[in-house]
């Protein structure tokens, strides 16, 4: 594993952002505007001090921290900037950012008659939610066919990008309910939650280090890439890799069905979003990374031996 650290033009660390290789410029400026959601309506560089007062531009060669400030003048810091300023302070603050899932959000048993045995949740909703995912499953292996990390045919899981929980209420905000396919159908209804566009197969193993969010996947152009947090990879899945998307057959009547039924990039980005966040440190917390398992070696200034491979992307 190793640390992308972000500092200010006085060299005070901002946030640690754990990587499994070195990232694009681009994505990088992603990754910050997930942490410190005010970078979004503020333009901003990024640099390297590469010799004594000489600094370049950022790209994934570039060794040592990283340096956040205005563009054009490395001497001026964004967070002079009062809207940035008070951004980043909330959310080092830890006030959740608009659209972060609120997993702590429960249904009152109470209010819910027949809940008691299904944790608040009408037994109607369960029976109604076991019968979709079991459908969902079948769409999404009829459109797969294996892992989309690993191309693996065995052992496969029917693995949610959003959690149901979670995204019910995020496909309905604003325009995205037209990232649905609004499939499968049971008795008349569909769950936005449980929807083909927010699943894929992966097999069980891969499925388990997704939704711990070790890796994302993040879209870049029409291609889906693996973007791995920690170096702790399995057989087949390689950071940077392209995951394995429907084929478009013009033999088909319709050549892009599968196709259209797979899930939409926003989609992806949401959850590399979530896994930002979930995996993003701060100064302070810097001591946690020596304690954990998959950190044994930790550089924070260099990318370690085994971080070879970046993503491709474009470094201006």
């Amino acid at each position: 594993m190793s640390l992308l650290g972000i500092v200010s033009i006085a060299r005070r660390t901002i946030v640690w952002l754990p990587c499994g290789a070195p990232p694009s410029a681009s994505i990088v400026e992603t990754m910050l505007k997930c942490v410190f959601p005010g970078l979004q309506y503020a333009p901003f560089s990024l640099s390297v001090e590469v010799a004594a007062d000489r600094y370049e531009q950022y790209s994934p060669e570039c060794a040592g921290p990283i340096i956040l400030h205005q563009p054009g003048d490395i001497t001026a810091d964004v967070e002079t900037g009062p809207r940035v300023y008070c951004d980043m302070i909330r959310s080092r603050a830890g006030t959740p950012v608009a659209g972060t899932p609120n997993k702590s959000r429960k249904r009152s048993a109470a209010s819910t008659p027949n809940s008691a045995s299904n944790g608040g949740v009408p037994a109607d909703d369960v029976i109604e939610s076991d019968c979709l995912q079991s459908v969902l499953r079948e769409w999404c292996f009829r459109r797969d066919q294996a892992c989309v990390i690993t191309g693996a045919m065995d052992g496969l899981d029917c693995a949610h990008i959003l959690a149901p929980s979670y995204s019910t209420e995020w496909f309905v905000v604003g325009d995205r309910r037209r990232l649905c396919a609004f499939l499968p159908m049971v008795a008349g209804r569909t769950n936005p939650g449980i929807d083909v566009r927010n699943a894929v197969m992966m097999s069980k193993d891969v499925h388990s280090l997704f939704d711990e969010f070790k890796f994302s996947i993040f879209p870049e152009g029409d291609k889906f890439k693996v973007f791995q947090f920690f170096m702790k990879s399995l057989p087949g899945m390689k950071h940077g890799a392209e995951i394995i998307t429907p084929r478009i057959d013009e033999r088909f009547q319709d050549p892009r069905y599968y196709a259209d039924l797979f899930p939409d990039k926003e989609v992806f980005l949401e959850h590399f979003r979530q896994a930002v966040l979930f995996n993003a440190q701060g100064a302070a917390d810097f001591d946690q990374f020596s304690d954990d398992d998959d950190c044994d070696s930790v550089d924070p200034m260099e990318w370690n031996d085994e971080s070879s491979d970046s993503l491709d992307g474009d470094n201006t």
